[in-house]
């Protein structure tokens, strides 16, 4: 019932790899974590929603399945920003699971599950930033797919290459760092920084954005996020599908 926060300070030279490293070192660690709780752990390939409200065609995520006291739960720490699991999802088709960052929702037709969030209300703290489009309107919001298949972290490998060098994919036209905290997450993406505070008692978010100047990005990597950078980082936040806040 509790969760597992793992520090780590980054010296990353090469932002591009932030992806492709992220994937090969949190999911062993949690890989072992399970081992430690579980049985009969193994991965799934998943394939995440893309912005023409269809699947990916290719396996680009990267989930566990591990059973814990007899009942079999999904583990992910991959997703990121406000669609971040904090606690294993028991597998049972169409329970509405409660968490911090909402609620999410395991559905089944057969063939292939479907993970699912509601979100909660955002209160934006500086109306200025309320049309933003980091934040995402949509109450309900269709995250991945999965089928059963089991899977290693190597089976994904090319497809996380094609994510950080083709000249289409979001993790090329933006730069994008995030982490979640004990009552929230934040994130920076390209040169805005935000914070969003979870509130489910009140059934809604506290949303605080704010543009962060070139001459102060690598102090705001450091303080808020942990993270050194051994070269200089050249934000970007060119147009692409991406949202940080589902509302």
């Amino acid at each position: 019932g509790g969760q597992i926060y793992i520090s780590l300070k980054l010296n990353i030279k090469n932002a591009s790899n932030v992806l492709h490293t992220a994937i090969l070192t949190k999911v062993p660690v949690l890989f072992r974590s399970c081992c430690l709780i579980g049985k009969n752990l193994k991965g799934v390939e998943g394939s995440c929603l893309y912005f023409q409200n269809d699947f990916y065609p290719v396996d680009s995520h990267l989930t566990n399945m591990v059973e814990i006291d007899g009942k079999t739960y999904i583990t992910d720490v991959s997703y990121g920003v406000s669609c971040q699991l904090w606690y294993p999802l028991e597998m049972i088709s169409g329970k509405d699971q409660p968490q911090p960052p909402g609620v999410f929702r395991l559905l089944n037709n057969g063939m292939i599950w479907v993970l699912e969030k509601t979100s909660r209300k955002q209160v934006v703290k500086d109306k200025a930033n309320a049309n933003s489009s980091l934040i995402d309107r949509r109450l309900v919001k269709t995250m991945y797919c999965f089928p059963l298949t089991p899977r290693n972290k190597e089976h994904f490998v090319e497809t996380l290459d094609c994510l950080q060098t083709s000249p289409d994919s979001r993790f090329v036209l933006k730069s994008i760092c995030s982490l979640q905290t004990p009552n929230g997450f934040r994130a920076l993406i390209g040169w805005t920084y935000s914070e969003i505070t979870y509130n489910p008692e009140e059934d809604s978010d506290m949303v605080d954005m704010k543009e962060i100047p070139d001459s102060e990005i690598e102090a705001v990597l450091k303080e808020k996020f942990n993270v050194v950078l051994v070269n200089k980082l050249t934000p970007k936040n060119k147009k692409a599908n991406y949202c940080i806040i589902t509302i």
